[in-house]
């Protein structure tokens, strides 16, 4: 996946999740999505592991079916409508399609929830995951310790 093609399929991952997440967990796992941010981690080097997302095996059915939704949404333009532009979906679908069948086609034996572990203590006291998961005013989208994922990238 190109760069360009990157931020908008986080951007709109983020646009139908944000709108979606109703549980702590919920939120952290977009949270978690929209911190592939190559403005802020560097341009290629976003890319991640479906076993490296913060999933709990206890909860992951509910986290996977949380995710198809999101998925689902993206398709439906969900708060599509807030950005600048629109997103081209030539690129963007198919990209949505694969990540589709890799949640699907995932094994929860593969769940290291080290890595949930990690990233939580990682986070600073500050970070919006630790300051009640406020939102954009403008895109409706979950901060990150990175601001508005849509708005760093002229959304």
């Amino acid at each position: 996946m190109s760069n360009g093609t990157s931020a908008v399929f986080f951007t709109v991952l983020g646009l139908s999740g944000s709108r979606l997440a109703k549980s702590k967990k919920e939120k952290e796992i977009i949270i978690w999505l929209l911190e592939k941010d190559q403005k802020y981690i560097g341009r290629g080097a976003i890319g991640f592991d479906i076993c490296d997302m913060p999933w709990e095996i206890d909860t992951f059915e509910e986290e996977k079916k949380f995710l198809l939704n999101v998925i689902k949404k993206v398709k439906e333009r969900v708060g599509w409508k807030t950005l600048n532009y629109n997103p081209n979906e030539e690129f963007i679908i198919p990209n949505i399609d694969i990540l589709l069948d890799m949640i699907v086609e995932f094994d929860p034996k593969y769940i290291d929830e080290n890595n949930y572990k990690e990233w939580l203590d990682a986070s600073d006291e500050s970070d919006p995951l630790n300051q009640g998961f406020p939102v954009c005013e403008k895109h409706k989208m979950l901060l990150t310790c990175f601001g508005c994922y849509a708005c760093n990238y002229g959304g």
